[in-house]
């Protein structure tokens, strides 16, 4: 398990202290974009801790990420960032 450290201050992140988010949930989000998908449309079953199956509105595809948990101010912001990606999108 791969962890990255996210400053204690919480800097960048505007008054919000910056957290980790599950790789899971990274990937929901993050597909729902790429798929430009609603989110609770959006199935990700996970293959390991850090690969995932994605499927939604008729797209699928699978995702990688870094480690299980990603760094972000929030969610939303964890999902934008490059930590995880897709095969069929690179």
């Amino acid at each position: 398990m791969l962890f990255f450290p996210v400053p204690d201050t919480g800097a960048g992140c505007q008054g919000e202290a910056a957290g980790y988010y599950p790789a899971i949930e990274v990937v929901r989000l993050r597909a729902a974009a790429d798929f430009d998908c609603p989110p609770e449309s959006v199935g990700v079953v996970a293959q390991s801790d850090t690969t995932f199956q994605v499927s939604g509105c008729g797209d699928e595809d699978t995702y990688t990420c870094e480690a299980d948990a990603v760094s972000g101010c929030n969610l939303e912001e964890a999902a934008e960032r490059e930590s995880c990606n897709a095969a069929l999108r690179d």
